[in-house]
């Protein structure tokens, strides 16, 4: 230590002219100011402040790259260093004083030019450089610090007039490309927190081979400037390399986490089938969510990723969509994989990436739409567009869409205007392609929202005031009614139609037929009842909270009998992947009766209820 400080005064007295320069460059400020020309604009105050601070980061930043490829690299190459090492002092001494020395120049010079003018203009200088002086301190000197060290490599490399410098290029370039390639994933999957703490880590790593790297270079290299160069090299490349190795490793750990390591779950479950897609909060992961593919039977499941634009599965459950957004060139890039596969097959397809798409059943066709109406439809096996059409320009937004049949789409747009709106029906025929109206239905309401049967045949459109039960392709109006209080609605596979309202404490279900009249009133204990559905076997279901117990606790799920109104059935929990009764996005408006869920979700977990025992399983997460 003694003998560090002992270097360092002589470096500092050896180098005292930098002090006088600082202070010149100190009073030059003053003497700019005292210009008319230059302080006629901004007065005297700012061009003090500004020129002051400019000064004292361009001059910190020179000084520090010249004592980094001087302090050691001169004194190599001029043979210099032999008088310290005929002297009993090691080589860490010698390196560290040098750094010493650097230091106290960096900042000396730093105050010498900044506080003259932070003193006599106060205020300007919290005008143009903020209130925060030490930040701006620590910054600047930081910065110039690296710098420093940067130079010192550079400079040692480049006096050495050795060819291995090509190495170190080489060195250079695949430990850049090391970082990219494992900052690059979390950036994409939006883990941003996780990327910033891997950057400092890997800078922290940087920084002990540069700072490290002057004493092995002394140590190793003595006075022979080839093999100060590789003692050098080793040091700093060797010191990198194992920070880049760690920082893989970290980054590989991350990506190999496994559905068990989710400490929260978010889930969306396929229509029909046992297959979810989940995501939530990883273990030790940070910021980073993992996606899956997940069989709530088996347990298998497939990585997936969750930062892709939009993911659905097929209407016959045994595959997905993914459309994988590029900001680059704002398009949309289509792929497509078997549900228990973890492989994705790109379609060649891509889209704009200002659509929105739908896919035919078994997803050999996708039909797409984007915001100025233009309307695709590609074949997925030949890997290109059948048909494209433009809908009307008063057509409005698409609310909804989907295939018909392979060759048939049928697209639901609703117009801008307001207060008046129109819901237009179009059909488009793949083979004929063409693009016709079928329909429209024009009602004074601020929105029209849109659900359909299972075949499509029958629709509700509704409106403020009104649901209008609707023909699928000609909205030919079957029924009006009323659409005050309502909190669910469901079409029947009979024609009727049930819809709840709430009624004091607990919810009225109208059971209505094909003209709208009520057939019976179901008077249920439940509040707070929000969508409805039929299951396959008749009975209606909903989500809500029962009467007489707290409004803060959680919602149910509730089984009901459509002839009595009884409560069949009371799960402490919502099923996964649940969506409103109304479409308002360009998706498939289609509502199959749905069979009795067997995947929930309450409190970031994924349950499976056991109808024999009426008790919840959970499977995810673990522990």
């Amino acid at each position: 230590m003694r003998h560090a400080l002992v270097i360092a005064r002589r470096e500092l007295e050896e180098k005292r002219f930098v002090a006088l320069a600082a202070a010149a460059f100190a009073v030059l400020p003053f003497l700019l100011a005292a210009i008319p020309v230059i302080r006629s604009r901004s007065g005297p105050g700012d061009v003090i402040a500004i020129g002051a601070g400019l000064l004292a980061i361009g001059f910190t930043a020179g000084l520090a790259l010249v004592l980094g490829v001087s302090t050691v690299g001169r004194d190599l190459s001029e043979g210099r260093l032999s008088f310290y090492f005929s002297r009993p002092v090691g080589a860490a001494s010698i390196w560290f004083g040098k750094v010493a020395a650097a230091v106290a120049l960096i900042a000396g010079v730093f105050a010498i030019i900044t506080l003259p003018a932070r003193i006599a203009v106060a205020g300007a200088w919290r005008h143009s450089w903020g209130t925060n002086v030490p930040l701006l301190a620590v910054t600047v000197i930081g910065a110039s610090l690296a710098f420093f060290f940067v130079a010192h490599v550079i400079g040692s490399f480049v006096r050495s007039r050795s060819a291995w410098i090509g190495l170190d290029f080489v060195a250079l370039c695949l430990a850049g490309l090391a970082v990219f390639a494992m900052l690059r994933p979390l950036f994409e999957a939006g883990a941003l927190g996780a990327m910033k703490a891997l950057a400092i880590a890997i800078g922290c790593g940087v920084a002990v081979a540069l700072i490290g790297s002057g004493a092995w270079q002394l140590e190793r290299g003595r006075t022979d400037r080839r093999r100060s160069h590789a003692a050098l090299s080793q040091f700093v490349w060797i010191v990198i390399g194992v920070t880049v190795a760690l920082a893989g490793a970290f980054v590989a750990w991350m990506f190999a986490a496994k559905p068990g390591d989710l400490k929260t779950v978010e889930a969306e479950a396929q229509i029909r089938g046992p297959w979810v897609l989940l995501t939530g909060d990883a273990r030790g992961r940070m910021d980073y969510h993992p996606g899956f593919v997940y069989n709530s039977e088996t347990g298998a499941y497939t990585r997936f990723p969750t930062r892709m634009g939009r993911a659905m599965f097929t209407r016959d459950g045994n595959s997905m969509l993914v459309g994988r957004y590029d900001k680059r060139s704002n398009t949309i890039e289509m792929f497509r994989r078997l549900v228990a596969a973890d492989v994705e097959e790109s379609t060649g397809l891509t889209i704009s990436g200002n659509s929105d798409f739908n896919a035919s059943d078994d997803g050999s066709r996708i039909v797409s739409v984007d915001n100025k109406g233009i309307v695709t439809v590609y074949d997925v096996p030949q890997k290109r567009s059948m048909v494209s059409a433009r809908l009307p320009e008063d057509a409005g937004y698409v609310s909804g869409m989907y295939f018909v049949t392979p060759e048939l789409v049928r697209l639901y747009a609703v117009t801008r205007s307001s207060p008046v709106k129109t819901l237009r029906i179009f059909d488009l025929d793949v083979a004929g392609k063409a693009l016709r109206q079928t329909g429209e239905i024009t009602r004074p309401t601020k929105y029209f929202g849109i659900i359909a049967s299972e075949d499509g045949r029958r629709m509700i459109a509704r409106a403020v005031d009104a649901l209008y039960v609707i023909d699928g392709s000609t909205a030919a109006v079957q029924a009006t009614i009323p659409a005050a209080g309502i909190r669910g609605t469901a079409l029947l596979r009979d024609g009727g139609v049930a819809v709840a309202r709430p009624d004091g404490n607990q919810t009225t279900i109208e059971i209505r037929d094909a003209a709208g009249t009520i057939a019976r009133s179901l008077a249920v204990p439940i509040r707070n009842t929000w969508s409805l559905r039929e299951l396959s076997d008749g009975r209606l279901m909903t989500l809500g909270q029962m009467a007489g117990r707290p409004e803060s606790g959680a919602w149910h799920t509730y089984v009901i009998d459509p002839s009595s109104g009884a409560i069949a059935l009371d799960i402490p929990a919502a099923p996964t992947g649940w969506q409103g009764d109304f479409g308002w996005a360009p998706f498939d408006p289609r509502r199959r009766p749905e069979e009795l869920p067997k995947l929930f979700s309450e409190g970031k977990k994924l349950l499976r209820w056991d109808y024999a025992t009426n008790k919840a399983e959970v499977l995810l997460p673990k522990g």
